[in-house]
């Protein structure tokens, strides 16, 4: 697993980011700053309304990705 899925593991599990159904992504306002290092730019703001690769094994549970917009993203 390269560095930029662990980067946006650890930000799904902290609430930063969270899936719509669609696989959209959506970024919480907890992630803006004033000046945005590279990093955060491209980790955040750049994929802000993107959709995420479907995985090739197992489809997302729909039920647990709205569990997570509802009690752990940070909105």
């Amino acid at each position: 697993m390269g560095s930029r899925f662990v980067f946006h593991d650890r930000a799904f599990d902290r609430g930063l980011v969270a899936l719509e159904d669609d696989l959209r992504i959506r970024v919480s306002s907890k992630t803006r700053v004033r000046s945005a290092s590279r990093l955060h730019q491209v980790g955040f703001y750049d994929i802000a309304g993107q959709k995420a690769a479907t995985p090739s094994r197992f489809a997302p549970d729909i039920a647990a990705l709205a569990y997570h917009r509802e009690k752990v993203f940070l909105q």
